[in-house]
């Protein structure tokens, strides 16, 4: 097939005559995919303001609940930057679409350096890397998109067989020694840091693969939602269970190499944890389109919108405000996760009634506009 044939094949609907998607007639924005963003936002919320509020190592209920919030936030971002990068490569030819995401992509990454000074969780660095190649993927046929988002996942236990994970880290302290060398800096970006691209950029490979699934049909969203929560249910299920029995009987195996390589955490990002939280992305953008579709005239329902609309200007907005105050108050780990997961959503709340306020002036969040200027 070519690649004209299959970019009419995937084309989009006519989402308003024919489903009940909302979808802003102007823009042809699919509201659901905001909305992702926008309960996406409140999980980093409610996971950053406990890390820093409360203990450095977490116990009991709340730590369980961190354990397993941890990571995917950020990976329902990087499938929605996935899907983006399909819906604009709808409205564009190839070569136009290369150079928005090379543009895109290096604003991206010199802002993630930036912030990584302040938050060593960095994500903006990872989309810069990733949507740069991205521009190289989008001619690709969606089998072959899948094949790629495959073997970057792979590529990373290979990586894990030839390169010590653990090098340049202090465990007890989560810091980075030699981060702003030039062997760390890569280091740190491709392979272990907190969000490596590899294996996450495979996340926005899949995303863009996503992003071809016609989700105004209300039976692929459905179908969706059950693969997703299937998805999560599954691997949940056969880690916990794989590694107790393992544990029982560990054939020389130590109980920490066991729990690296069952466990659903973001560190090491092994294959297990990468398709829990695919479950996990897809789930949410799932119940997210149901949403937009079942209440999409709600108050509550454009206010998300919006807030999902702005989500560079609060990712970054969180950190360079909310953060640091939380420093400077001297309220670092002087709480518990309790206390970090109501400021967490007392925080988001603030930012849905801000976001409400500023759209219904500006079209663009601060971010969103001047990230839109330098990279078209």
């Amino acid at each position: 097939m070519s690649v004209v044939a299959e970019r009419e094949r995937i084309q989009p609907l006519q989402c308003e005559s024919t489903a009940n998607v909302l979808v802003e007639p102007a823009s042809r924005r699919i509201i659901g995919f905001d909305l992702a963003r926008a309960f996406a936002i409140l999980a980093m919320m409610v996971d950053h303001c406990a890390q820093v509020l409360g203990p450095s190592m977490p116990t009991g209920w709340g730590g369980k609940l961190l354990e397993f919030i941890d990571g995917r936030a950020s990976a329902v971002f990087v499938v929605l930057a996935g899907v983006g990068v399909t819906l604009l490569a709808r409205r564009q030819t190839p070569a136009q679409i290369r150079g928005v995401l090379l543009r895109r992509g290096a604003f991206l990454l010199a802002m993630g350096f930036i912030n990584q000074a302040v938050w060593p969780g960095d994500v903006l660095r990872l989309f810069g890397v990733t949507m740069m190649a991205a521009g190289c993927l989008v001619t690709l046929r969606s089998s072959t998109l899948l094949a790629v988002a495959v073997g970057i996942v792979l590529a990373f236990p290979g990586l894990m067989l030839v390169m010590d994970y653990d090098a340049h880290w202090d465990w007890t302290t989560m810091q980075y020694e030699g981060l702003w060398t030039p062997t760390g800096t890569i280091r740190n970006l491709f392979f272990n840091g907190f969000r490596p691209v590899i294996p996450w950029a495979g996340l926005l490979v899949f995303g863009m693969w996503l992003g071809r699934i016609d989700t105004t049909r209300a039976s692929m969203r459905h179908r969706m939602l059950l693969w997703g929560a299937g998805l999560v249910a599954g691997v949940e299920t056969v880690s916990r269970v794989g590694m107790a029995l393992w544990m029982k009987h560990p054939h020389g195996y130590s109980p920490e190499t066991i729990d690296t390589i069952c466990a659903t955490g973001s560190m090491p990002p092994l294959p297990v944890f990468i398709l829990t939280v695919v479950g996990t992305a897809m789930t949410v953008i799932a119940l997210s389109l149901m949403a937009a579709s079942r209440w999409p005239k709600a108050r509550l329902t454009t206010a998300l919108a919006y807030t999902g609309q702005m989500a560079l200007t609060w990712y970054l907005f969180h950190i360079a405000v909310g953060a640091l105050w939380i420093w400077r108050r001297g309220w670092h780990s002087a709480g518990t996760v309790a206390h970090g997961i109501l400021f967490g959503i007392l925080f988001y709340a603030l930012l849905v009634v801000l976001s409400d306020v500023w759209k219904r002036r500006f079209k663009y969040g601060p971010l969103e506009w001047l990230l839109r200027n330098v990279s078209n």
